[in-house]
């Protein structure tokens, strides 16, 4: 078991106890978030959660992730998105209820870094995915699997022994 997961866990479980239970979409979001809980004691494995939009999925899905993390001693998160919206907004949502960003690393195109000591600092980070929750776009994702340069090979080794989260994976052509 990895501490970060069960005090991140811990910290996101406190956060959902305080939403409003009343009406039928908290309700709805509610049922979804418990079922996706429950889901992440099963062992590794490809699953898919289909939910409508404004069904709760960035919350459930993070509520799995740090439970199935903290189940099976996994390294690291990995959320990514086709889309950068969604994925900033996603982003917002994350750092929101992980309540450390110490722990994250957002890379895609619309990150900006602004001081010099930043930006080499980010860019060591990147180039590794050594953080402990990586927030990423699908291109980055998919250069870190087939892009020819090694910068981008380097951070490879972070998929393994991690929890992977594809969202709107639906909008990809086939």
């Amino acid at each position: 078991m990895t501490p970060v997961w069960a005090a991140r866990l811990a910290y996101l479980e406190e956060k959902l106890r305080k939403f409003p239970g009343d009406g039928l979409i908290a309700h709805a979001r509610q049922q979804i978030s418990e079922t996706c809980r429950a889901f992440a004691e099963k062992p590794p494995g490809i699953y898919r959660l289909n939910v409508p939009t404004g069904g709760g999925k960035t919350l459930s899905s993070l509520r799995y992730a740090l439970a199935h993390a903290k189940q099976f001693g996994k390294k690291r998160l990995i959320l990514t998105s086709p889309l950068l919206s969604i994925l900033e907004q996603n982003a917002a949502v994350i750092r929101a209820f992980v309540g450390d960003d110490r722990l994250i690393l957002e890379h895609h195109s619309n990150v900006v870094i602004e001081s010099e000591d930043e930006q080499a600092d980010y860019k060591r980070l990147t180039e590794r995915w050594d953080s402990d929750i990586i927030l990423t776009s699908l291109v980055q994702f998919l250069n870190a699997c087939y892009a020819a340069p090694n910068s981008a090979a380097r951070r490879f080794h972070a998929l393994t022994n991690a929890v992977l989260i594809f969202d709107e994976i639906q909008s990809l052509p086939k």
